[in-house]
């Protein structure tokens, strides 16, 4: 069995403390999605690139309400989500998430799972008032 190790730099103890564990990552349409958008004439958006927080009170897989918006992802369906509030549905997104994973010899390497995300809005600019960029910038 091949195992893979995953990393990130936080800098100081403080940070992973303060931010949380946290992965570059991105968002992409799924390559079906993107051929019926291409059918379709629909606009194409560039990857969605930053943190993705891993958050291991949460048992599924989570996407920014405005992150969904900024893919045009279609909704198929709705999921209950327990939290703070109590039990809400929320829309779910089949979308490509890709988690980096390094470099080696200067090529960037990041393996991509399709996956269905449950809708949380707002998660994206709770983060984004940290200020947190990668190095390349994004956030």
């Amino acid at each position: 069995m091949t195992k893979f190790l995953i990393s990130q730099d936080f800098g100081t103890r403080h940070d992973l403390l303060r931010f949380g564990a946290m992965l570059k990552a991105e968002w992409r349409l799924l390559p079906g999605t993107e051929n019926e958008f291409r059918a379709k004439r629909l606009l194409l958006h560039a990857p969605v690139q930053g943190y993705m927080v891993v958050d291991t009170g949460f048992a599924g897989i989570a996407i920014d309400g405005d992150v969904a918006k900024e893919l045009n992802l279609p909704a198929v369906g709705r999921t209950s989500v327990q939290g703070v509030e109590g039990n809400i549905l929320q829309s779910s997104y089949r979308a490509l998430l890709l988690m980096s994973v390094g470099e080696i010899d200067g090529e960037k390497l990041a393996i991509g799972v399709p996956v269905k995300a449950v809708c949380l809005p707002k998660i994206r600019a709770s983060y984004d008032a940290y200020g947190l960029a990668t190095q390349e910038g994004t956030r």
